[in-house]
């Protein structure tokens, strides 16, 4: 489906901005963008295909929306900047994409790539959507030995000297400061009974570092309890606790085991609790037809039982539920619709932040976020870049502005490729703390407070010590303050 909203947004942009409910009005911030407005046609008849635009510095390509042109029916998936079709289907689709490139000016370079399946091609050609005028024609006929994307660059050049001037206002919201927390831990001797995700078979149990605590069972009363006062005197307003299903579920059940003894252990502390809902659930038996009333299912459930518990974080009375890419992904944006519905229908009013860029679930839903800002790369200035995407993405449609930091990243000894970012002793993360500052988000998330085999945690260690946690602490300490 294509999100028709996003595109109204770039042409009835001062409509928009009058819209705003009276609470919103009296100390909302005035945010300004300049930059260029591009329309791609993209033509192609391969089965899938996609491509990227990159700059230099903070300039992001921010996708606003498209428009499908030529065989609708044939298209399985649209999304930012691609499609896909059945296997091997060769018949001819036509998308107009519109692109924002924030901060972007005439004689800046462009760089795009085009990605396609093994047959037939992908054609873009690029127009600075204001004048019309054409910046190239691409395309990418090729099928490359050992390469899955098949992929092929070019550079073209903006032109134009039209600037497009986006402006939109930052909502007021109180400053919120989260943690990604993973009660999904087990050991021998603790409630658990086996090993839980540290792994037995890997260099340190699969961890870079060795927690403070030692190689914990996440159900254990002294546990938690150390980690809700380390959290709550460290900066830490909300733990966004994993959640993959009710007992039973699989493949962490315990997660959903540990909510109500987390949000019973977390009300003695100056701290919030809510889910990371991390995926459609695998039931034995079912069907993926049957993966939508899964979802509602386990949503209900979570609302149920734990949405009105004081100690549940709540955004303006409303339960807030976080959504993990393979959940959003695992249903189409016309099934998360309709899951909305169905939930507001049985009485339901939750609000969803989504981890998603999509602009369609910008548009519909309450939030979006980035888990983990490592996608858009490692270093410093790409992470930022995903700031610059959610600002506006956020901003043009009147949501929570969210962003993520991490303290760094360190997944060697779990997956192959691997990825890695230096925490530079925490300057790393001072820094990314610094950038994020400087944004006037409303909310901000650390990836994570114990995600260990990721190497992203910020809780204690043997090598570090609680750094981290004096880092968060302070930092945290500003964000309340400016804003």
């Amino acid at each position: 489906m294509r999100p028709i909203h996003s595109l109204t947004i770039i042409f009835v942009l001062s409509l928009v901005l009058h819209c705003h409910p009276p609470w919103r009005r009296s100390i909302e911030r005035k945010i300004t963008k300049r930059g260029v407005l591009l329309r791609v046609e993209l033509e192609a008849a391969s089965d899938w295909g996609g491509f990227g635009l990159s700059m230099e510095g903070n300039r992001v390509a921010v996708c606003m929306g498209w428009n499908i042109k030529e065989a609708e029916d044939h298209l399985k998936r649209v999304f930012n900047f691609g499609f896909h079709k059945a296997s091997f289907d060769r018949s001819p689709v036509a998308i107009d994409y519109y692109a924002f490139l924030s901060n972007a000016v005439e004689g800046d370079k462009i760089g795009v790539s085009i990605q396609k399946g093994d047959i037939e091609y992908v054609t873009l050609r690029i127009y600075e959507a204001n004048t019309n005028t054409l910046l190239g024609e691409l395309t990418n006929d090729t099928n490359i030995p050992n390469d899955l994307e098949n992929k092929v660059s070019f550079v073209i050049t903006i032109t134009t000297s039209e600037i497009k001037t986006l402006t939109y206002r930052r909502l007021a919201i109180e400053p919120t400061v989260f943690a990604f927390y993973y009660p999904w831990y087990g050991t021998p001797g603790g409630q658990l009974g086996r090993w839980r995700v540290w792994n037995t078979n890997l260099k340190n149990y699969g961890s870079p570092r060795t927690p403070h605590l030692g190689l914990y069972d996440s159900l254990q009363d002294s546990i938690i309890e150390n980690h809700f006062r380390w959290a709550s005197q460290n900066g830490i307003d909300v733990l966004i606790s994993s959640w993959w299903g009710r007992k039973g579920q699989v493949p962490h059940p315990h997660t959903g085991q540990a909510m109500p003894i987390l949000l019973e252990k977390v009300a003695n502390h100056n701290l919030k609790i809510t889910v990371y809902f991390e995926g459609v659930f695998v039931v034995k038996g079912a069907s993926e037809a049957d993966r939508s009333d899964i979802c509602l299912n386990e949503l209900v459930y979570i609302l149920e039982n734990y949405g009105s518990h004081p100690a549940f974080f709540k955004y303006r009375n409303r339960p807030v539920i976080f959504v993990y890419t393979r959940a959003v992904n695992s249903l189409n944006f016309v099934e998360w619709q309709a899951i909305m519905s169905q939930l507001h229908q049985k009485g339901y009013n939750p609000v969803f932040i989504m981890d998603t860029v999509s602009p369609d679930f910008a548009g519909q839903f309450n939030g979006i976020h980035i888990y983990n800002p490592i996608i858009f790369g490692t270093t410093l200035q790409e992470i930022i870049n995903s700031y610059e995407l959610l600002d506006v993405l956020s901003g043009l449609n009147d949501k929570i502005f969210i962003v993520t930091l991490l303290p760094g990243y360190d997944d060697r000894l779990i997956y192959q490729p691997s990825k890695y970012i230096d925490r530079r002793k925490g300057e790393f993360y001072k820094n990314l703390w610094d950038v994020a500052l400087s944004y006037k988000p409303h909310w901000i998330l650390i990836t994570s407070w114990n995600e260990w085999l990721e190497g992203s945690e910020i809780e204690p260690s043997e090598e570090y010590g609680d750094t981290y946690l004096k880092i968060t602490r302070e930092k945290s300490q500003l964000f309340h303050q400016q804003n």
